[in-house]
């Protein structure tokens, strides 16, 4: 009878009580082992899942930085149009106030002969 063991309650063992003790502590530790490394992976999953947050959150941001600056383009791009129409108009304006300038001298010179040969035709009378 050979392996079998009886322990200090009279229990009766196949291992030797050592042997069955060593055992039981390994498989404590195995277990702690095991509690650890799921602990280790749900701290790794959250890393992961936080990271991968993050990285969506720069992606929107960039497109968001994107869309913004070819907004300022645009913009950029509508004012310089904008300047360019309002200088068009500008020297469009001013040669319309140049004519209407020499208009009005040539009627200023008009008025004052018509004046000229009423006050003459007056002296005249």
């Amino acid at each position: 009878m050979e392996g079998i063991v009886f322990d200090e309650l009279n229990k009766i063992h196949i291992l030797d009580p050592q042997i069955f003790d060593k055992t039981l502590q390994l498989k404590n530790e195995a277990g702690q082992f095991l509690d650890a490394v799921t602990s280790f992976q749900k701290t790794v999953d959250d890393l992961i899942g936080a990271a991968e947050k993050l990285g969506e959150d720069v992606e929107k941001e960039k497109l968001k930085a994107i869309g913004s600056r070819n907004y300022i383009q645009s913009l950029s791009k509508q004012r310089e149009t904008l300047q360019s129409e309002l200088q068009s108009l500008i020297i469009e304006k001013s040669l319309e106030i140049e004519r209407l300038r020499i208009e009005h001298e040539s009627l200023l010179r008009t008025q004052v002969e018509q004046q000229e040969v009423l006050d003459a035709l007056e002296l005249n009378a």
